[in-house]
């Protein structure tokens, strides 16, 4: 009697655990560009983490500090030694650290993008953002 009321629980619990299937809830939620922005200035790649990109901010993060202190790193070993003094070692720092400057401008311009594109996508109000070059100046300007 003992093992039939067991195997009747335990049947009873299996199915009803059966029946129940786990769901899983995405909420889509507004991008402010602005945030995305200051995120981005502040730590590079944090605007596209934000954005839900977190593959691409951790990506921009760990390659902008490898390539700014591999930029570092030459630059001081030609600073502080007459082996690694010469115009090579110099190029190469220059190029690593401009190379660095180059994608922090680059991510700061496309998280805030990125962020008007998830909001018009998924049916938010566009936000502004206007990109004008004025003689030799690139202003960015931003309406919320």
């Amino acid at each position: 009697m003992r093992i039939k009321l067991i195997l009747f629980f335990l049947m009873a619990f299996s199915y009803t655990f059966a029946q129940t299937k786990p769901t899983l809830q995405y909420v889509v939620t507004e991008k402010n560009p602005g945030i995305s922005f200051a995120l981005s200035a502040l730590i590079p790649g944090a605007g596209e983490m934000y954005n839900d990109q977190v593959g691409l901010g951790l990506a921009i993060f760990f390659g902008d500090a490898a390539i700014i202190g591999g930029g570092y790193a030459v630059y001081s070993q030609y600073n502080s030694s007459s082996v690694y003094h010469n115009d090579f070692n110099l190029g190469v720092a220059t190029f690593l650290m401009t190379t660095g400057v180059v994608i922090d401008v680059a991510q700061l311009v496309y998280a805030p993008l990125y962020s008007r594109h998830l909001n018009s996508k998924n049916g938010f109000n566009a936000t502004s953002m206007n990109l004008k070059l004025k003689g030799s100046q690139l202003a960015l300007s931003y309406n919320f």
